[in-house]
């Protein structure tokens, strides 16, 4: 019976190690498809609904200026 105990624990840990790891998600670039601002890698980069394309992509949201 502890053997079992100890399987199912073992294969319990490896499932919830496995399913954190491969919820990670890499971000995207700008002009790449998104859903959320979240998404774009550029804080400044918003998730912007293009006419042209029809579509969600990561888009600088407004203009920086540098003081000089």
């Amino acid at each position: 019976y502890l053997a079992q105990t100890m399987r199912f624990s073992f294969f319990t840990i490896v499932v919830a190690l496995t399913t954190s790891i491969m919820s990670v998600s890499a971000c995207q670039v700008r002009e790449a498809y998104c859903k959320h601002d979240h998404d774009c890698c550029d804080p400044l980069d918003k998730c912007v609904h293009t006419v042209s394309r029809s579509s969600l992509l990561c888009i600088r949201s407004s203009l920086t200026l540098w003081a000089s």
